[in-house]
């Protein structure tokens, strides 16, 4: 099982195709509206105004298709939140050579939300969650 996952993982990362709309069904809304530094801004104070909710889940590297590089994937838990409601609730994707952050998922007030930086991708990584209670 755990050997389909991580091949289900990378399959969807080789793929360059743009996921915009499987996110969408997936119950994620857009958070571009801003700019990408603000929003990142706001997701860190939020976790800094409740740091011993937020603890670390996992960091792994993948390569990127849209990235087209590697890219670090590090996944932090709110344990205020119950894990069937959503596991790993927030999730920053940054550049392996640089340490520039390229995409930010997150969990709150029960809103999935995705920002990614323009500049740096022309839309999200193409990971789509398989279960309602994942980011990735």
């Amino acid at each position: 099982m755990k050997f389909l996952l991580i091949f289900l993982l990378m399959s969807s990362t080789f793929s360059a195709e743009c996921v915009n709309s499987s996110l969408k069904k997936a119950g994620f809304g857009f958070a571009n509206k801003k700019v990408f530094s603000q929003i990142e801004l706001n997701v860190n104070k939020w976790m800094l105004d409740n740091e011993e909710d937020f603890v670390l889940d996992e960091e792994y590297e993948v390569f990127s298709s849209i990235y087209d590089g590697l890219v670090s994937i590090t996944s932090i838990d709110n344990v205020q939140t119950s894990e069937d409601e959503m596991d790993g609730d927030v999730v920053f994707i940054r550049s392996l050579s640089s340490g520039k952050l390229l995409e930010i998922r997150w969990f709150q007030n029960g809103l999935k939300s995705v920002a990614f930086d323009r500049d740096y991708q022309k839309c999200p990584t193409a990971i789509v969650p398989e279960f309602v209670n994942k980011l990735l």
